[in-house]
């Protein structure tokens, strides 16, 4: 069974929302509906589950893959200096409704490489970066988990290097986690 997924982060000490739409709910709006569900629900535990794609129009793989390592779950694009590359993640439970947590990697300020996390057009960075909670949802029409991955290959990029950007995703007890990685070796 999939589902969606809405990501709940705690930024500057409060927690919002994010339905992954873009709309960050803020400290004292009215409560959202996503935050409500705190015990997984349809039965079961979460089962987190997350796949990748080097495009939207491409099969996934990792579906039905567990693991915290990427292996299995790893797509590699080559790259020149100054290029962009783009992978496309679904995330999705196959177990119940309920809440996980989520991290991925980024890249440091003097990097060679700079990471990207993206639903749409807003910039889920910093978000996911820090780590954050989410929430499965059965609620969510299909499609709505499709987080993209960046790596954009900067100038100082060495022809033989490559980089790994990493989305993780596990129950929200923090303890097993599934990852995917989006690795770019600079040619």
């Amino acid at each position: 069974m999939r589902f969606g997924l809405v990501l709940l982060v705690a930024a500057a000490g409060s927690l919002g929302a994010v339905p992954l739409d873009g709309a960050m709910a803020q400290e004292g709006d009215a409560p959202s509906p996503y935050e409500s569900s705190v015990e997984p629900t349809g039965g079961g535990p979460v089962i987190a589950d997350v796949e990748i794609a080097p495009r939207d129009s491409k099969p996934y793989i990792g579906n039905d893959i567990y693991n915290t390592t990427g292996v299995d779950q790893t797509i590699t694009k080559n790259a020149k200096r100054g290029q962009t590359k783009r992978f496309i993640t679904d995330v999705n439970s196959d177990g119940a409704s309920g809440p996980v947590w989520f991290l991925g990697n980024g890249s440091g300020r003097n990097s060679c490489f700079r990471v990207r996390y993206e639903f749409g057009t807003t910039n889920l960075t910093q978000r996911i970066v820090r780590g954050g909670r989410g929430h499965l949802d059965t609620s969510l029409p299909p499609g709505s988990s499709k987080l993209a991955i960046e790596v954009k290959v900067r100038n100082c990029a060495l022809s033989g290097f490559s980089h790994d950007a990493t989305l993780d995703l596990g129950p929200s007890d923090g303890i097993p986690f599934d990852r995917v990685v989006a690795r770019v070796n600079v040619v």
